[in-house]
C-alpha cells in the first residue's frame, strides 16, 4: 500500500511535536543546532529563493507560496531527525523517537515508518512530468530514476528542471518531495552540474555518490555550520580512546592513526572533512585493517578532531580579512555567483567559478571516500529496482523491503557486502519471523538474486559474489523449509542456546543433532518437526531444566557459512 503524502506530513508533523516537548530532552539540542545547520549567518530570511531570485517560477517553494525561512526550518528539522548523530549519540534522532512516534501515530503509518528511516537527500533532474502519471526524476548522483507520489508537484514541475532536496519513500516505488525542495530552471546550469558531476563519477571508483543535507545547504542555499560548530564534544577525544580501546584495537595502532591526524590536520574550513585528506586515509585503514563500526568511529573522529589537531595545527590559512570562516566563504561565493548571473554572465562560467570558491573542483580527492555516511541508501536503491520493475514484478519483489529495513543503517551502498546479504536471509529471516509462509520465503530469494543482478547492471556495483550467487539459489528450497520448520515452534525469547546441525529423523517426534565440536546425540523434536528437516539444516537450541532438548529456531544450511 502506497502511503499518502498527507499522512506522511501529519507523522513528520508528530515527531516535530516530540521533539519539542519537554520530556524528550531534544528541544534545547534542536534550537541549539541551527547554528551548526545554518552557520554563524543563520537561516535565510523570507523571500524567495531560486536561480533567479526574482522568478518565483523558479522556486518549488515560490510555486507552493513557501517562504524562505519557512523552508529553512523544514530542512534543519530533516537534518536534525534524520542525520545529526553527534558524537554522544548512540542512534539517530528519529530511530531514538520511533517508540514514542508509534504510540501516538495511527496505525496505518505506524506500518510505514520505513518512509522516516530510507530518506535520502540529493540533487536530481525531472524526466517526465505527465498530467496524470507520475512525476519521475533522475539523481545526478547516480541513484537512477525515481518516481514521485500525490498531486503537489504537478504542474509545478517540469522535464529538465534540477530539483534538490530530500525524498521520502511512500510504498510501491512512489516518493514524497519534501516541501522545502528546491527547483532551479536553468538548463545552462543543469547541463553545467551534470557535465561536472560525470567527469567525477568517471573518474572514481565510486558509481554512486551520496551528499548529506547540511552539505546541500552549504552548496546550494548558503548554510552549513563549520567542523568545529559540528562536533565540539570537549570529551570527544576520550571517548574516542575508550571506543577503539573497548574494540579491541591495539594502542599502537591507535596511536599511528592519532600521528597520522597531526601530521596532516584537515582545513579547518573544509566543508567536506573526510574526502580527500588525512581523515579519509585513517578510515580507509579501518575499513580495511579492523572489524570497527565504521558509523560510530567515522562521527567520534569527526568529533574529536579539534582536540587532535588544535587551533593551529592547520595548513597555513589567507588573512581573515581576506576569507573569513568557511561559512562566510560559502555565503560570499554564493553572492558572486548571484552577483555575476545578474550581471549577466555566462551561467556555465559563473558555476565554474562557484565551484572553485567552493573547493568543488579539486580532481584529487580521494576514489574512496567521496560518499558520505549516509542512513537508509539500501533502501533508496530498493525503491529504485521496485520502480523499474513495478507492473508484475511488483508483488514478487516486495519482500526486498524488508531487507532495506535490516540494512538501513549502511550508509555507503558500496559498503553493502555478500555477507551483509547473507546474513540478512539466512539467519534474519528465521529470526524475525517475517515470512508467512515458504512461498513468500522462495520469492524473497529469487527477488534478492533478481536485485543483486540489477545492481551490477545499473550501478556496476556486484554486491553477489560467485559463492554468495551459488547460496542464494541452494536457499530458494532451503529457506522455505526454515521457515516452514520455525512455524511449528513456539518463539523462545532471551535463550540463545547453540547452534546444531541436523543429520537426520529418528521416528517422527525425534532426531539426530551434531554440536560444533562433532559430537552426535538423539533429542526429541516437536511433533513433525524432523520430517520437515534435511541433512545439513541448522537449529538453535537448549537443554530446558527437566532435561528435554528445546529447539529456538531452525536456520538453512547455507547459515554455517556466517560463523566465525
Amino acid at each position: 500500500m502506497t502511503l499518502s503524502t498527507e499522512l506522511f506530513e501529519l507523522g513528520l508533523g508528530l515527531l516535530y511535536d516530540i521533539v519539542r516537548e519537554p520530556e524528550s530532552g531534544l528541544s534545547e539540542e534542536f534550537e541549539a543546532s541551527r547554528r551548526q545547520f545554518f552557520g554563524p549567518q543563520g537561516a535565510p530570511q523570507d523571500g524567495l529563493k531560486g536561480a533567479s531570485r526574482d522568478d518565483a517560477q523558479n522556486s518549488v517553494c515560490g510555486a507552493r507560496g513557501e517562504s524562505a525561512s519557512k523552508s529553512a526550518d523544514r530542512r534543519h528539522l530533516e537534518w536534525f531527525l534524520f542525520e545529526h548523530a553527534p558524537a554522544a549519540r548512540a542512534a539517530l534522532v528519529v530511530e531514538e523517537l520511533l517508540d514514542t512516534w508509534r504510540s501516538r501515530a495511527p496505525a496505518t503509518l505506524c506500518e510505514k515508518t520505513e518512509a522516516f528511516l530510507q530518506s535520502v537527500t540529493g540533487i536530481y533532474t525531472v524526466t517526465q512530468s505527465e498530467a496524470e502519471a507520475p512525476v519521475v526524476l533522475r539523481c545526478m548522483t547516480g541513484m537512477g530514476s525515481l518516481g514521485l507520489g500525490g498531486a503537489q508537484t504537478r504542474g509545478v514541475l517540469h522535464p529538465g528542471d534540477l530539483v534538490v532536496g530530500r525524498l521520502f519513500p511512500l510504498g510501491d516505488g512512489l516518493h514524497h518531495l519534501s516541501p522545502a525542495a528546491e527547483i532551479f530552471r536553468d538548463p545552462r546550469l543543469l547541463a553545467a552540474i551534470e557535465r561536472d558531476l560525470e567527469a567525477l563519477r568517471a573518474s572514481r571508483s565510486r558509481k554512486i555518490m551520496r551528499l548529506s543535507q547540511i552539505e546541500l545547504e552549504s552548496m546550494f542555499f548558503g548554510g552549513g555550520g563549520s567542523l568545529a560548530e559540528a562536533t565540539g564534544d570537549t570529551n570527544a577525544l576520550e571517548e574516542l580512546r575508550e571506543f577503539l580501546k573497548l574494540s579491541g584495537i591495539p594502542a599502537e595502532q591507535v596511536a599511528t592513526w592519532f600521528k597520522a591526524l597531526r601530521r596532516r590536520p584537515c582545513a579547518a574550513d573544509s566543508l567536506t572533512p573526510g574526502v580527500g585528506d588525512s581523515l579519509a586515509e585513517v578510515l580507509e585503514t579501518m575499513a580495511f585493517d579492523s572489524d570497527l563500526d565504521l558509523d560510530r568511529a567515522r562521527a567520534l573522529l569527526l568529533a574529536a578532531l579539534p582536540a587532535l589537531q588544535g587551533p593551529d595545527s592547520g595548513p597555513p590559512t589567507a588573512p581573515a580579512a581576506s576569507h573569513g570562516d568557511g561559512n562566510d566563504q560559502v555565503a560570499a561565493a554564493i553572492k558572486d555567483f548571484d552577483r555575476d548571473r545578474a550581471a549577466g554572465l555566462d551561467v556555465e562560467s559563473s558555476f565554474l567559478a562557484l565551484e572553485s570558491k567552493l573547493g568543488l573542483d579539486d580532481d584529487d580527492s580521494d576514489d574512496d571516500s567521496e560518499a558520505p555516511d549516509f542512513p537508509g541508501v539500501v533502501g533508496a536503491v530498493v525503491e529504485e529496482f521496485l520502480w523499474e520493475t513495478q507492473a508484475k514484478e511488483q508483488k514478487l519483489h516486495e519482500g526486498l523491503r524488508l531487507f532495506a529495513s535490516y540494512a538501513h543503517k549502511i550508509g555507503v551502498f558500496e559498503n553493502l557486502g555478500a555477507r551483509d546479504i547473507l546474513s540478512f536471509a539466512a539467519f534474519w529471516v528465521p529470526e524475525s519471523r517475517q515470512m508467512k509462509n515458504g512461498a513468500e520465503a522462495e520469492r524473497l530469494m529469487t527477488a534478492l538474486g533478481a536485485f543483486g543482478q540489477w545492481v551490477v547492471e545499473t550501478h556496476g556495483i556486484d554486491v553477489l559474489d560467485d559463492e554468495l550467487g551459488e547460496s542464494l539459489e541452494h536457499m530458494r528450497t532451503s529457506l522455505p523449509r526454515a521457515v516452514v520448520a520455525n512455524a511449528l515452534l513456539p518463539r523462545v525469547r532471551d535463550v540463545e542456546g547453540e547452534l546444531f546441525a541436523f543429520v537426520a529423523a529418528e521416528g517422527s517426534d525425534r532426531g539426530r543433532i551434531r554440536d560444533k565440536a562433532g559430537v552426535e546425540r538423539e533429542v526429541s523434536l516437536p511433533t513433525q518437526l524432523a520430517s520437515v528437516l534435511e541433512s545439513g539444516d541448522l537449529l538453535r537450541g537448549f537443554t530446558r531444566a527437566d532435561g528435554e532438548f528445546q529447539v529456538a529456531c531452525c536456520y538453512p544450511p547455507q547459515a554455517a557459512g556466517l560463523r566465525v
